[in-house]
């Protein structure tokens, strides 16, 4: 017989593993990030691969770019595709939200996304692989319809089990199509970010903390990714100053698990995430991963996002501190910021209160039985 102790024991460790686990996720994982692409035969220009690199830049860095054969080799009124293989052979993975990243304004190419497409899920989990097989696909829900280029996040009303995603492309923008991204989670990041974004918008300033007078600021958490002018906040021009930083005041000391900022427009040379240091300054936070570490030559658009992965810290004072520089290497502070999401880790609270309860629980069963 299991002695009541022994099961006290195995239920508290458990659950301390499953609290620490909790309590350590914060940035929501990109499932499609780096995993391979197949598409439809072409002449590429720029390789299908840069759709899951985690990069947006300009031209062969970051975009996925198919030349104007597409409409002769394939056929204009052919559908075109590109699959990423998510999950591998005979397997699946849960998907709950996606992310669709077409060549915004301001980048090479700009308004050169295909104009009509869909993004679909794979049914089956077995090989072969093959982007070009109209059969085994089923539509997400989203899609776009006529437009000059496609940027957006969809959330699914249920998360489904897939090994796949798939861009099934139905007309052509221009000859020379490009799409620059495209991001799946398990769970909507924007969701868990909201609890620290709802009614906190950041203050603007130079690094000499001149204040910049901003409109529109609500885009930072829209969840929109057209990251167009019209999609991000409105501010003043700076010649003299290349930072930027945003400043996040929450009230009262948060946990926060992860940043991740989404930016186009400009050079945007280093992204850092900073808490006060105590003395009137910033302490640069450690442990975050920046993606697109190198601004790019040609001062074309980038994304950007600043993760962190491994650890969380308390704060009420929050800078995201960026330099932009134009595309003569000058300083330019009007590079903004598209979208910014701040995760909260998962709860842990709960879970911490069930933990230090069991063993009383389990006292006071055994005291009854005596």
């Amino acid at each position: 017989m299991v002695r009541i102790s022994h099961l006290r024991n195995i239920a508290v460790i458990l659950i301390v593993a499953l609290t620490a686990r909790w309590a350590s996720a914060g940035v929501v994982d990109n499932l499609a990030l780096n995993k391979p692409v197949t598409h439809t035969t072409d002449n590429e220009v720029w390789a299908a691969a840069n759709l899951t690199d985690g990069e947006s830049g300009n031209g062969a860095n970051g975009i996925w770019h198919f030349g104007s054969s597409y409409a002769t080799t394939i056929g204009a009124s052919q559908p075109y595709f590109g699959a990423v293989d998510i999950a591998g052979a005979n397997n699946t993975v849960s998907i709950r939200t996606i992310r669709l990243i077409g060549s915004y304004a301001g980048i090479n190419g700009a308004g050169q996304s295909p104009r009509t497409l869909t993004v679909q899920s794979r049914d089956v989990a077995t090989n072969p692989l093959d982007a070009t097989v109209d059969s085994g696909w089923t539509n997400t829900g989203m899609s776009f319809t006529g437009v000059t280029h496609v940027a957006g996040s969809y959330t699914l009303p249920t998360a489904i089990n897939t090994r796949a995603l798939r861009v099934r492309i139905t007309e052509l923008n221009l000859g020379n199509d490009r799409l620059a991204e495209l991001e799946a989670f398990a769970v909507d990041p924007h969701a868990r970010s909201l609890p620290f974004m709802l009614g906190v918008d950041p203050v603007l300033s130079r690094s000499d903390n001149v204040p910049i007078s901003v409109t529109n600021i609500g885009s930072l958490r829209d969840n929109n990714f057209d990251l167009s002018a019209a999609n991000r906040p409105a501010a003043g021009l700076s010649l003299t100053d290349a930072v930027m930083n945003y400043d996040y005041n929450f009230g009262a000391s948060k946990e926060v698990g992860g940043v991740r900022v989404y930016f186009a427009d400009g050079s945007i040379t280093s992204v850092n995430v900073q808490v006060p240091d105590g003395l009137g300054g910033w302490l640069t936070v450690p442990g975050g991963v920046q993606t697109n570490p190198t601004p790019n030559v040609n001062g074309s658009s980038e994304i950007y996002y600043f993760d962190f992965q491994n650890t969380s810290f308390h704060t009420q004072f929050l800078r995201i501190r960026t330099t932009v520089n134009d595309i003569n290497g000058d300083p330019r502070s009007t590079g903004l910021a598209g979208e910014i999401e701040i995760y909260i880790p998962e709860p842990a609270s709960a879970m911490t209160m069930l933990a230090a309860g069991l063993p009383l629980m389990f006292r006071r069963r055994r005291s009854a039985g005596r």
